[in-house]
Formats: C-alpha cells, sequence, structure tokens
C-alpha cells in the first residue's frame, strides 16, 4: 500500500508551503491552519506516486523527469495523473504509464529533473 502525501505550491509566495499546516477535505478543499472558509485558489496541491526515481527521489505530481531509451535516446516528460493512473507525457503528448512500472522506472531510468512550478524554462525549451 502506498503512503498518501502530497505537497502544495503556494502561489501567493511562490514557494512550496512550509508554514503551519494545510487540512483536505473529502471534497478536495484546501484549508490553512484551522480557516473557516477554504483557500484553494492559493494552493496547488499535488500528489506523491509512490514511486521513487532512480536516485531514490519521490515522484509527485507535477514532476518533471527524463527517461533514457533503449535506443540511447532520452526524452522528457510531466508527470499526470490520467484516468485511472499517474503517467508521463510528452511534449508530443505520448504517455507512459507510471502506475507501479518497475520498467519504467529501473530499464529507462526515470529520473525527476525538476516541476512545473520552479522549473518552466525546462519545458519551454524543448518546445
Amino acid at each position: 500500500m502506498r503512503k498518501i502525501k502530497f505537497r502544495a505550491w503556494d502561489k501567493k509566495r511562490n514557494e512550496w508551503f512550509r508554514h503551519g499546516e494545510l487540512h483536505l477535505d473529502m471534497n478536495g478543499n484546501v484549508y490553512l491552519d484551522c480557516t473557516k472558509e477554504p483557500c484553494n485558489d492559493r494552493f496547488d496541491i499535488v500528489w506523491f506516486t509512490g514511486l521513487h526515481d532512480k536516485n531514490g527521489v519521490e515522484i509527485y505530481e507535477g514532476d518533471i523527469t527524463i527517461q533514457k531509451l533503449s535506443n540511447g535516446l532520452k526524452r522528457e516528460g510531466v508527470i499526470e495523473y490520467g484516468q485511472s493512473s499517474f503517467i508521463v507525457k510528452g511534449s508530443d503528448n505520448s504517455f507512459d504509464y507510471l502506475h507501479n512500472h518497475y520498467t519504467l522506472l529501473q530499464e529507462y531510468a526515470l529520473e525527476v529533473i525538476g516541476n512545473i512550478h520552479q522549473d518552466k524554462a525546462l519545458l519551454e525549451t524543448k518546445q
């Protein structure tokens, strides 16, 4: 069973949230500490996939990854949640399923190189 974890990008401060506590209700609303009003617009919640890259780094939704393909080429992608599992989506809209995909993680050496919040330039240079 995978550990349920998330991290939150604070859009107001442009940094990963580290101050106080965040609470999520059953409807996905985000509350800061014990506020009564949700603050969904301030935070972008990204979920832990339950998997780690080739270096042992936790893989989260929104992470930018690079993988070495069997033909020696490298392909970048972004971790997204599809209809039933996490996927690695390439800039050409191709994708690979990530859900417990041992081969993708080990054989193709998937590596987290950034995330969509802090490292947008990694994606812009490839398009």
